[in-house]
C-alpha cells in the first residue's frame, strides 16, 4: 500500500517516466536483496556495535516505513514541481532516487559478497553489513547504482544537456550514500528517535537537495 501511493504521487508529479525510475529502483532492489539472501543466507545487517535488531530482517519484506524512507523525498519533489516551486524537479527526484539506488546496492552486495568492511568515520573493522560500515565490494557496487540511475533518467526525462544532467544525479546519488553512511556510523542507534528509516531519509534528501543545487550551479 505505501509503495501504492509513493508511485501514485509520482506519476501524478513527473509522469510515467517518474514511474518507471521508480520501479527500477524497487525491482532492483527486490532482486539484491533476494539474490543476497540466496547467497549470504539472509545473515543479518547490524549496527556499528554489531548489536540490536537487524536492519533488513531476513524474514520480512520491506515495511511501510522503509518504502516513505526511500520514496518519500522522490514523491515531495514531485508534487514540488507540478505547484512549480521548484525548477529541476525531475533531476531532484531522480537524485534522491540515485541515493537510495546506490545505498541499497552497496548494503546488499557489500553485505552478500562479505569482503573486508570498515567502519566509515573510525576505519575500524565491522561485520559486513552494519551500518556505517564500507567495503570495496559495497562502494562499487554503490557507484554503479548511482551510475544506473543516472543513465535512466537521461534516457526517461527530456532533459536539456543530458550528459551534464546525468553526471549531477551519479554525483548526487553517491553523495548521498556517503550521507547515509556517515550517519549510520555515527547517530544510527545512539540518538533515541534515529533508526535507519531516519538515516535513508537523511540521504535521500541529500541526494535530491545535491542534485538540484549542482543542477542550478554547473549547468546554464
Amino acid at each position: 500500500m505505501a509503495a501504492a501511493i509513493v508511485g501514485a504521487i509520482i506519476a501524478y508529479g513527473s509522469g510515467l517516466a517518474g514511474l518507471l525510475l521508480l520501479l527500477l529502483f524497487f525491482l532492483t532492489a527486490s532482486l539484491l536483496t533476494t539474490v543476497g539472501r540466496s547467497v549470504g543466507g539472509g545473515g543479518p545487517t547490524l549496527r556499528p556495535d554489531d548489536t540490536g535488531p537487524m536492519l533488513w530482517p531476513a524474514d520480512t519484506g520491506r515495511s511501510a516505513a522503509q518504502v516513505v524512507a526511500n520514496g518519500g523525498v522522490a514523491s515531495a519533489v514531485a508534487l514540488l514541481g507540478v505547484a512549480d516551486l521548484i525548477p529541476h524537479a525531475q533531476v531532484a527526484l531522480a537524485g534522491a532516487l540515485a541515493a537510495a539506488t546506490a545505498d541499497t546496492w552497496a548494503t546488499e552486495i557489500g553485505t552478500a559478497v562479505a569482503g573486508p568492511t570498515r567502519l566509515i568515520t573510525s576505519w575500524r573493522k565491522v561485520r559486513p553489513g552494519s551500518s556505517g560500515g564500507v567495503s570495496p565490494a559495497g562502494t562499487l557496487a554503490g557507484l554503479a547504482g548511482a551510475l544506473f540511475i543516472g543513465v535512466s533518467a537521461t534516457l526517461l526525462f527530456p532533459l536539456d544537456r543530458a550528459v551534464a544532467h546525468g553526471a549531477v544525479i551519479v554525483a548526487a546519488g553517491a553523495l548521498g550514500a556517503l550521507v547515509d553512511s556517515i550517519a549510520g556510523a555515527t547517530v544510527e542507534g545512539r540518538v533515541g528517535w534515529v533508526d535507519n528509516d531516519v538515516v535513508n531519509l537523511l540521504g535521500t534528501g541529500t541526494g535530491a537537495a545535491a542534485a538540484w543545487l549542482l543542477s542550478r550551479l554547473v549547468i546554464p
